[in-house]
């Protein structure tokens, strides 16, 4: 019983790790010689000194959080991130060497089975090759969740594939794959996978299920017991499951950033399936489920987000590529090859890490606290003295984005459990904000500032990623925010961008919300808004996947919908819409687009439309409920409508026309929807532009018209509604043209030919036709 007992003595297996790997039999001095090298490069890694300036990631200030505070950073990159170099700054000089001595070994560790198997196949030339066209450097991040593949590759080269590690190497590494989940969630799982694979394939080898068995037994041992250790709540144990399944499938239908592959690049990874296989098959089957475990995980971490196909999808298969060098042999040097080559069509190109030399010059002040080095980090997002005066040490969240102002003005910064807004991808994880915000643990304030979208004072702070609506991105969320919290004040941040100091009410209250219509809508059709007197109109709709788009979420990636708003000006705008979160409800009006102390101010809708970009994704009919939502700081704009004096007015009163030469530009013709099949639906063009009747003096038209011209000279005038243009007023040094701008939205339904689109101005009962300012426009 004694000697069971002491296979899990993690204590010894520590102290005996020389006895753990005596069967990797591998050359040591190796190992110690590319570890002083690979250590005097890593001593000195690059922080991310800007930090999350200027980009979207806010994770990367939260990754020392086992550090400090109470609260569990629960997020696809783990607790244990900070050991992968993959912070804003170091928590101290201690954290620092730790993750320098783990990154030293496991660069070390992953390099010399490589060297080590290709050396003796005598196929360094193959494994230069792969390095100077795809590695560059011997700090490979792929080796940081690619060295469980390489051990596995190791062990079925070594004398032959009856080769089998002893038990206590097993618990060892079931330990270890246990705590690179908490590094980065995925490492974790590809542990599990390629660790899990091999076992099981050397279960239907030898009938032996004691590898298995040991493997998965240390693997949840060590998940449960690291997991208690490093959060501060047992529930995170599951909740950093939970967040990490949800993460996974909302980036796969909400994060497509509407990227697209051509047929070529799929072409490609079918050949890398193909090569692998036809090599595996004749070579080395007990790596068959193994590898193709991984190709199937890698395909789905590479293109379930295009952006992504690089770093998750050809470098690691290129790694993987390595086994059919690992033996003397001429079908893998051949096959080798071929590979080489159609991951370098993949990649087309990419540059990715120039290695340099450093020599232990440190980039962190250690003499400075963590807080005043982070402070310092992020001196563009001070806040004005009687804001941080007025917070004092009261707690507080930063929403939607732009956590960087708790860091730079030492606030007391208590964050919900989904920190970045974006990544609320899923109504599991809305739920749990919602639920954040309607405990005993909320803060006191919130610091509500722009979308990321929006980066200068004078745009759209509602503006998000991808042409999202931020307010769409989290609805659970902005509605628990905006029914229990109250405008404090308004101040400015980075970029004079307005920001709102939210403080919480007394009293919690769930938002009231009324339903104003149910209806069965269609895609590609228009739908009038309920009329309400007051609060925010919502809309949830109940869209249903078909089989093929379970199966496309499930394997490769989600499909794009929009929503288009129809203002009453005839104004056309469109975003894109989370499908996941959309049950949760949709801003319908008003389509909020500025916010000061007086409240959040927006466009009151006259209809809606939902297009998608795939007519077999979803079912072509859907239940929809309109409803109507009491949030006390929101209200509607006065309508551009009221400001328009009709045109046919304005014609008939003409006394005159004439025929000069403007100046001033149409920049932007769109046509809405964009891409649509259905020719039974209207489509509308939304222009956009600027008119002066002189630039030198800044003087204006006093109405803007855009014209439109059939092709026998017929004319015809539509209104326009006034468009800053701050750009214009800076590039003639006249500010009076900042009011030169204009938008206008025109009905094409009953329009076919060819036509010119141009412009006209109206001043002292004259219309002025522009005679250089057209461009053409062609209606099927």
């Amino acid at each position: 019983m004694m000697n069971k007992l002491k296979i899990f003595d993690i204590h010894n297996l520590i102290l005996n790790i020389d006895n753990i790997f005596k069967n990797i039999e591998v050359n040591k001095m190796v190992f110690f010689l590319l570890f002083g090298i690979i250590f005097s490069y890593t001593s000195s890694y690059g922080h991310n000194l800007s930090g999350s300036n200027g980009n979207v990631e806010q994770w990367v200030n939260l990754t020392n959080q086992m550090f400090y505070g109470n609260n569990d950073f629960l997020f696809s990159y783990g607790p244990l991130y900070w050991l992968a170099g993959g912070m804003t700054t170091a928590y101290s000089k201690y954290s620092y060497w730790a993750s320098i001595l783990l990154l030293s070994i496991n660069y070390s560790f992953f390099w010399m089975l490589v060297f080590n198997s290709t050396y003796k196949s005598r196929n360094l030339l193959f494994l230069a090759i792969s390095y100077l066209v795809f590695f560059k450097t011997l700090n490979l991040n792929a080796s940081l969740f690619l060295w469980p593949f390489i051990l596995v590759a190791h062990w079925a080269y070594s004398e032959n594939d009856s080769n089998v590690p002893d038990t206590k190497l097993i618990i060892f590494l079931g330990l270890i794959s246990s705590a690179l989940f908490y590094v980065r969630f995925f490492y974790g799982l590809l542990g599990l996978f390629t660790f899990g694979a091999y076992f099981f394939s050397r279960f239907i080898i030898d009938k032996k299920i004691s590898l298995l068995a040991y493997f998965l037994s240390s693997l949840l041992f060590g998940y449960i017991s690291i997991g208690l250790v490093i959060f501060h709540n047992d529930v995170s144990l599951y909740s950093y499951l939970k967040i990490n399944s949800q993460l996974s499938f909302g980036n796969s239908v909400d994060m497509t950033l509407d990227l697209k592959n051509n047929s070529q690049t799929f072409l490609s990874v079918f050949v890398v399936f193909i090569i692998l296989n036809i090599y595996l098959l004749f070579r080395k089957r007990s790596l068959l489920l193994t590898v193709n475990l991984l190709l199937l995980v890698l395909f789905k971490l590479g293109f379930s987000r295009t952006d992504h196909y690089l770093g998750y999808f050809v470098f690691p298969i290129a790694v993987i590529s390595l086994i059919m060098i690992f033996e003397k042999n001429i079908l893998g040097r051949i096959l080798f090859l071929l590979m080489l080559g159609t991951l370098y069509y993949l990649a087309n190109s990419a540059n990715i890490y120039n290695m340099r030399l450093h020599v232990f010059n440190q980039p962190i002040n250690w003499g400075t606290d963590y807080k005043t080095r982070m402070a310092n980090i992020y001196q563009d997002y001070v806040l004005k003295k009687n804001v941080v005066d007025y917070i004092g040490d009261a707690t507080i969240d930063v929403y939607p984005y732009n956590n960087e102002y708790a860091f730079a003005n030492k606030l007391n910064y208590l964050h919900r459990p989904l920190f970045q807004n974006y990544m609320t991808l899923t109504p599991t994880l809305d739920s749990m904000n919602k639920k954040f915000f309607e405990s005993p643990m909320r803060p006191r304030f919130i610091l509500w500032t722009a979308a990321i979208g929006c980066q200068e004072s004078t745009c759209n702070p509602f503006s998000d990623l991808d042409n999202k609506y931020v307010l769409n991105q989290d609805p659970l969320t902005t509605t628990s925010i905006l029914s229990n919290y109250h405008i404090a004040m308004e101040t400015v941040g980075k970029n004079n961008i307005p920001i709102l100091l939210l403080e919480k009410n007394n009293k919690f209250t769930e938002a009231s919300e009324t339903i104003l219509a149910e209806k069965i809508m269609n895609f590609n059709q228009w739908y009038e808004i309920p009329s309400s007197d007051s609060g925010v109109i919502k809309i949830r709709p109940n869209f249903q996947f078909t089989l093929a788009a379970h199966l496309k979420n499930s394997l490769f990636r989600g499909n794009v919908v929009n929503i288009f708003y129809k203002l009453y000006t005839g104004e056309i705008k469109s975003q894109r819409i989370n499908v996941l979160n959309a049950s949760n409800g949709i801003w319908v009006s008003p389509l909020l687009n500025q916010m000061s102390d007086s409240g959040f101010a927006g466009d009151k809708i006259e209809s809606i439309m939902f297009t998608t970009s795939d007519s077999g994704y979803f079912k072509p009919s859907f239940k929809a409920s309109f409803i109507n939502f009491k949030i006390p700081d929101s209200y509607s704009q006065k309508n551009h409508l009221d400001e328009v004096i009709p045109v046919a007015t304005l014609v008939a009163k003409a006394k005159s026309f004439e025929n000069v030469t403007c100046q001033g530009s149409i920049d932007s013709a769109v046509m809405y929807p964009p891409d649509l099949d259905n020719h039974s639906v209207d489509k509308y063009m939304n222009l956009t532009g600027w008119l002066a009747r002189s630039t030198l003096e800044g003087t204006l038209f006093e109405s803007i018209f855009v014209t439109i011209t059939d092709d026998k000279g017929h004319k015809t005038y539509f209104p326009t509604y006034e468009h800053k243009r701050a750009d214009v007023a800076d590039y003639f040094k006249q500010k009076q043209l900042a009011a030169a701008g204009f938008g206008s939205t025109i009905t094409l339904a009953v329009i076919k030919g060819e036509y010119r689109i141009g412009l006209a101005g109206y001043i002292n009962n004259k219309v002025y036709n522009c005679t250089n300012l057209f461009t053409p426009l062609v209606i099927k």
